[in-house]
This record gives C-alpha cells, structure tokens and sequence, in this order.
C-alpha cells in the first residue's frame, strides 16, 4: 500500500541556484499523507541491434528525468540539480532552477509520489484533505481552485497557492497527473512579486515541453 499523503517540502534554499551545472530539467514529487492518499507540495536516441533502428534525437537543451521516464526543455538561463536533489528527505526525480530574482531563485521539481497512484478523479474529491496537510504543514494559504489541464496527452490538474520561506512570501503552482499507473507531482515555486509571469511563461514552456518516453 502507498504512503499516506506527505507534503511537499518548502522550497530550496535561494543560493542553491549557482550549485547547478547547467544541464537538463526538474521533477517534482510528492508523498501522501492521509489515509492511503497523499501528496507531497534524456536520454539520447540511438540505434538497436540487428538493423539500425533510428531513435528520435532529443531537442536541444533537452534534459531526461533521473528514471528516464520523461524529459523537458528548460528555459534559458536554467540550470538542473546534478543527481538524484533530495530536500527535506525527499527525493526527487527532476530539480532545475532559473536566475535569482530578489535573492531567491525560481525553481520547479517533480517526483513520483514514491510510486503510488492516486486518480486523478480521487485526487479532486480529496483536494480539501490535501489543502489542509500543505497549511498545517508549510502555512500554505491563499488556494485556488483546480485546473484542468494536459501534461503530454494525459488528463492533469493544476492549482496555485502561496507561502513564506526564507522571510520571503513565495508563490506556487502544482501540476498533478497519472501515467503508466504512477502519480506525478510538477511544482513551481517563485518569489511572489514574479509568480504570474513564471507561471505563464518559464512553467508553462517546460510543460509544454513534457515528453513521456
């Protein structure tokens, strides 16, 4: 059985920005915390055996997930987190940050819930619970409502929320989804005075880049 919900950890300290070898994309993760739910706040193509089989080559800039599930293409200027990033005892599968904006860099994260899967169905009747865990936990406030959105063909939610960390007020986005009977967490944090253009800029390009491989 799967973890029970666990929220996501507060966001990384401003100065991990310049820790970053500039190389691929993030990967947001989330454990869960409540009754069997919960949720936490590239490779490159080649030819097979036998004859050639001709892999697609990733986009420029392109950088994979630590598993290979999928990869992104971060803006320019981002950097990836070398390795498996692990904050607060979570690991996750993707960490890539941008430039920092008032002392604090922009960062998204994805992970995969530890390998549990929630529906997506689920998830939204259980939002509430969700919500909850985020206040109690990091002092999550100011929720939107869910989104619907797409993360690659498959059928996503989305929603904003702000937070203080580090004496800053932050902003954040996450991204819920299912695929391949696994439950995926994309998580955009900002300074709040930048969280708007982030969001409909930075975030939604590296969405829109999402490739499941």
């Amino acid at each position: 059985m799967s973890d029970p919900w666990a929220a996501p950890p507060p966001p990384p300290p401003p100065e991990w920005s310049i820790a970053f070898a500039p190389t691929e994309p993030p990967r947001s993760r989330l454990k869960w915390l409540l009754t069997g739910l919960g949720v936490a706040i590239l490779i490159v193509g080649g030819v097979i055996a036998l004859r050639a089989v001709l892999v697609k080559a990733l986009p420029d800039r392109a950088v994979k997930a630590e598993d290979g599930a999928f990869y992104i293409v971060p803006p320019p200027g981002w950097n990836k987190a070398p390795g498996k990033t692990q904050i607060a005892g979570v690991s996750f599968d993707l960490f890539v940050a941008g430039p920092q904006v008032n002392g604090f860099s922009v960062n998204v994260n994805v992970n995969d819930g530890a390998g549990a899967f929630v529906s997506m169905s689920k998830f939204s009747s259980q939002f509430a619970q969700y919500e909850q865990v985020l206040s109690n936990q990091y002092g999550a406030n100011s929720f939107t409502g869910l989104s619907a959105t797409m993360v690659d063909g498959e059928s996503a939610y989305s929603f904003d929320y702000r937070l203080t960390a580090f004496n800053k007020t932050l902003g954040g986005e996450q991204v819920v989804v299912d695929h391949n009977h696994k439950t995926w967490f994309i998580t955009l944090t900002s300074i709040e005075d930048q969280f708007q253009q982030e969001s409909m800029t930075d975030f939604s390009q590296i969405l829109a880049s999402w490739r499941w491989q």
